[in-house]
């Protein structure tokens, strides 16, 4: 049994902090033997110090302590970390606290004479929390690398459909040279202008590789991204289907809006976007549908709208659409995690903010992104 608390316990850190001597080696004993990774303090100014240094999972706190109180610590705590739990033990006499605890984001209450086994229990079922969630989290993360590999495999797809017209160029150029020069056609004047016209076709197919050389990259150090070139690249991938679905694509681009990132991360969160405004539009079969992209910036942000005429997002739809794995799509290619995606990208990778504002007609997609500074 202790070795089945060991297994679930192995990845997991917890602190335990309580300032009476006996009751702290009694429970130190019993839960050394359960809990590999075990921390103890003894009042909660050690309490904090171990929590910074260790970074534990789960925090156990009695609540009256000298120094800091059993709920001072936690509120320190949950305000670093909301996803930390935190169990808080006390004395009958302090129940007033209760109400303080829950307030504060605490996450269980056990009252003294503490029993061994509820707070087992409760430690087991923080345990299993965890590790569900970091099984979702490594489920979500392979999600994210699939549809980044596969984003980069549509714009690879998109440079080849580009590049086949100028390499038949390149193919016929060469021919002919072949051909002509073999027959004494050719004056020096054709070849070397046959010659110029190959080696403008190869600059700009140069040219291209190196625009989006970062974005198809896969070194995910943060480097500078100037982003209205970054959208440019976006409308240079969807060009092609947007002629083909008549759609107008209006650019509205402020110069010198630089960001800090990772630039294949923040081509995925706008194609995305781009994405689902295309399939709205296409689905509801919408007259004169239009696209439009603004970039500008003010003194803390840029500020990208991304906004269409594909329709009105419904209010319940709205307030989900965040939401990971929800999706309106019936199709086995909607896999709801999309636009989650795009949140996690923007808010925790580049630290800004996305916001919707909808109505019957159109939607409009705001990302804020920090400016390099």
């Amino acid at each position: 049994m202790i070795r089945e608390h060991t297994n679930l316990f192995d990845n997991l850190t917890v602190l335990y902090v309580e300032d009476d001597d006996y009751i702290r080696n009694s429970i130190t004993t019993f839960l050394s033997k359960r809990v590999p990774n075990l921390i103890i303090a003894k009042d909660g100014k050690e309490g904090i110090e171990a929590y910074i240094e260790h970074k534990p999972q789960i925090v156990v706190t009695d609540i009256r302590m000298p120094y800091l109180s059993g709920l001072e610590l936690a509120e320190e705590i949950k305000k670093d970390n909301k996803n930390i739990r935190i169990i808080v033990l006390t004395a009958h006499t302090d129940e007033q606290y209760l109400l303080k605890s829950i307030e504060i984001g605490v996450d269980g209450f056990l009252s003294k004479p503490i029993k061994l086994e509820k707070l087992t229990e409760m430690l087991k079922k923080m345990a299993k929390e965890f590790k569900y969630e970091h099984e979702l989290h490594e489920k979500e993360m392979l999600l994210y690398k699939n549809s980044i590999l596969s984003s980069k495999n549509e714009i690879i797809s998109t440079l080849a459909h580009h590049w086949r017209q100028p390499l038949n160029i390149i193919s016929i150029l060469t021919q002919n040279i072949k051909l002509h020069f073999e027959g004494f056609e050719l004056s020096p004047e054709d070849i070397n202008q046959t010659l110029t016209q190959i080696s403008e076709i190869l600059q700009s197919l140069s040219e291209t590789l190196t625009l989006f050389q970062t974005s198809l990259s896969n070194n995910l150090e943060k480097l500078s991204i100037n982003i209205s070139l970054l959208v440019e690249k976006i409308f240079f991938i969807y060009n092609s289907e947007i002629k083909e679905n008549n759609i107008e694509f209006i650019l509205d681009l402020e110069d010198d809006c630089i960001a800090n990132g990772v630039e294949g991360d923040l081509m995925f969160a706008i194609t995305s976007i781009i994405q689902n405004s295309l399939e709205a539009i296409k689905q509801k079969e919408i007259k004169n549908p239009y696209i439009k992209i603004s970039v500008s910036k003010d003194s803390k942000n840029i500020i990208i709208t991304i906004k269409d005429n594909g329709g009105g997002i419904e209010q319940n739809v709205l307030e989900r659409i965040f939401e990971p794995y929800f999706s309106t799509k019936n199709n086995l290619n909607g896999t709801g995690l999309g636009l989650y995606f795009v949140k996690n990208i923007v808010e925790k990778q580049f630290l800004g903010a996305v916001t919707i504002t909808t109505d019957d007609n159109t939607t409009s997609f705001t990302l804020l992104i920090p400016l390099k500074i």
